[in-house]
């Protein structure tokens, strides 16, 4: 399924994997699709403040 989504919206990211999980929720007034997906790849830390990077989860509607 991870392929078949990457390959439908056109992302070639291999560090982006996608969940069996797609929703159909409502928004504006249109039927939306909502894919579900991790970043496999984490910086340990950024070169210029230095402290480890923590994992966060982002939600943007």
């Amino acid at each position: 399924m991870n392929h078949f989504i990457s390959n439908t919206l056109g992302i070639e990211d291999p560090n982006i994997i996608f969940e069996n999980k797609i929703e159909e929720i409502e928004h504006k007034g249109q039927i939306c699709k909502y894919f579900y997906a991790k970043v496999s790849y984490t910086n340990d830390c950024y070169e210029s403040c230095g402290p480890l990077n923590a994992r966060f989860w982002y939600f943007y509607r």
